[in-house]
């Protein structure tokens, strides 16, 4: 950039002699209706922490006095001429930056409904993990538990159920297909171990395609706010650059912002570069994890909430850490903050509480006590785990409300559906009935339901007679259990128990009812009535 032709308003500045110091002056200019000026001394102090001679320093200082008064006299003619040009500029300066925000802006609500689609798959993927189901894509189809059900919705929607029969009977061959195929590698024990690895193994790799596809978006998402912040402080730089009075701000607000961008982009890169570690090496452990006992699918439920809760720590930390460095750049003296007495307890008080729930949080991870995906009771509350980190577990009821509860108050826990489940059925049928021919109804109706492609998948073992649990006046108590999938015990008990109920009406079986014995007094006589009792 060329220098500014010197200006014809400006002084003469001149080096002399004065008091036998060397001085700064303008002499007397008649043209300019300016009289003799002092304007600086240079001592020797002055040359001396300048590393130069005071002929030298006097020299600089007099170029610098010229440029001076010449950007401010061109800078004068300038609001002469153009009363409000630097506003104009300051404007266009701030709606160009505004425009680049709001570009970026719009990227970033692209990245994030793009981040939200592969977290929504993500989470169906790890529901349908936690129940051990369907493959990955597949559309979950919640059918009805009774034929009765089905046809009150034939008949609310008959033109639907008849769109999707084509789709329906294809989708039986298809399971009649696959059934076929278990019931053939039951028999093979090797090549069914080999497909519940790679089976499992598939699980995963989708799982981690996900994660890594996640930490690409997010990293995007925190890059774009950098650049938001980058294109504020170049419109700032700009602004302090055309007005005179505030320039000397701009190298100021340059460099500041040049290091913070530096920073934030380095811990960004940095944490998000920790996250595909992370998953990386979780990945890992759960494949190897799943080579030794092939038939759990734990592991995968517990790197999703090792991946969830150690990505927030460390995003935690970097953002303090970012903090910290934000406020050392700006120059604000952190001791000063540190010694604020209310600063002092609020941080204590905090600390003491986020210590206890982040020490209880690893515990509970490091102990698989429950993970994202199972459905727990605590402290008298329960529900479906949607997310845990180190401080909070939050769990979602079946109102659809969410509790958050702190870690620190989690003492004793509930797990419906670590590993596996099971349905306690009991039943009490009345002391006249036949017990064989009600247990003997109970065996077959779980195996019809073994049988059936809707149920098959959900059994892991036959059901178990535990037998005459007790015998009392209101009848005679049943139990048997059945071994579930995880969460598959809710569907599968409510059907069992219908198909139960149904049979045991077809088979006049009745149910237990409270009886009474009553004495009446008459003429001496002792008469005794039996009365049974039904249930209010």
């Amino acid at each position: 950039m060329e220098p500014k032709p010197l200006h014809p308003w400006v002084p003469k500045i001149e080096i002399g002699i004065k008091n036998q110091q060397t001085v700064i002056y303008a002499p007397d200019q008649f043209e300019l209706g300016t009289s003799s000026l002092l304007i600086v001394t240079v001592t020797e102090n002055d040359a001396i922490a300048n590393n130069i001679t005071v002929e030298e320093l006097a020299q600089i200082w007099r170029e610098n006095i010229i440029n001076s008064f010449n950007n401010a006299l061109w800078g004068h003619e300038f609001d002469q001429k153009y009363f409000a040009g630097r506003w104009i500029i300051s404007a266009i300066s701030m709606i160009i930056a505004l425009l680049f925000i709001w570009c970026v802006d719009y990227l970033r609500t692209f990245l994030r409904k793009r981040r939200n689609y592969l977290q929504k798959k993500l989470n169906q993927l790890t529901e349908t993990i936690a129940k051990n189901g369907k493959t990955i894509g597949s559309r979950k189809t919640y059918s009805v538990d009774s034929n009765h059900n089905s046809k009150g919705i034939d008949n609310q929607a008959p033109r639907e159920n008849k769109s999707q029969k084509n789709f329906f009977d294809f989708q039986l061959l298809v399971t009649k297909v696959l059934n076929l195929i278990k019931k053939i590698t039951k028999k093979n024990r090797w090549l069914s171990s080999k497909l519940s690895r790679s089976k499992q193994k598939f699980f995963l790799q989708r799982q981690n395609w996900f994660k890594q596809r996640i930490n690409f978006y997010q990293l995007f998402l925190r890059l774009s706010l950098i650049l938001d912040v980058f294109i504020l402080g170049c419109s700032l730089i700009i602004i302090y650059l055309v007005f005179r009075d505030i320039r000397f701000l701009s190298v100021y607000i340059l460099k500041r912002t040049i290091l913070l961008i530096i920073v934030w982009m380095g811990l960004t890169i940095l944490d998000k570069v920790g996250d595909f570690l992370i998953d990386y090496y979780l990945n890992r452990w759960a494949t190897e994890a799943h080579e030794a006992n092939p038939k759990s699918n734990r592991y995968t439920l517990r790197i999703n909430t090792y991946s969830t809760t150690l990505k927030q720590a460390t995003t935690f930390i970097s953002v303090i850490l970012g903090i910290y460095l934000t406020i050392w750049l700006v120059g604000i003296d952190t001791t000063v903050l540190a010694g604020a007495g209310i600063v002092a307890v609020t941080v204590a008080f905090l600390s003491r509480s986020l210590l206890e729930d982040m020490l209880n949080g690893i515990l509970i991870l490091w102990s698989d006590r429950y993970a994202i995906g199972d459905v727990i009771d605590v402290n008298g509350m329960g529900g479906f785990v949607e997310s845990i980190n180190l401080f909070v577990t939050s769990l979602r009821n079946l109102d659809g409300q969410v509790i958050a509860i702190p870690n620190s108050q989690i003492s004793t826990v509930i797990n419906h559906t670590k590993d596996w489940s099971r349905v306690n059925f009991t039943i009490k049928i009345a002391w006249y009935e036949d017990i064989k021919k009600a247990i003997d109804i109970m065996i077959n109706v779980a195996q019809e339901m073994q049988n059936e492609p809707q149920w098959s998948g959900k059994f892991l073992e036959p059901l178990e007679v535990l037998g005459v649990d007790e015998v009392s006046h209101e009848g005679i108590l049943i139990r048997v259990l059945i071994r579930t999938k995880p969460l598959e015990h809710w569907p599968l008990g409510r059907e069992f128990r219908l198909r139960v109920k149904q049979e045991f009406d077809e088979a006049n079986i009745s149910l237990g009812i409270p009886h009474h014995t009553i004495s009446v007094i008459n003429d001496a006589q002792l008469i005794s009535y039996n009365i049974p009792q039904k249930d209010s």
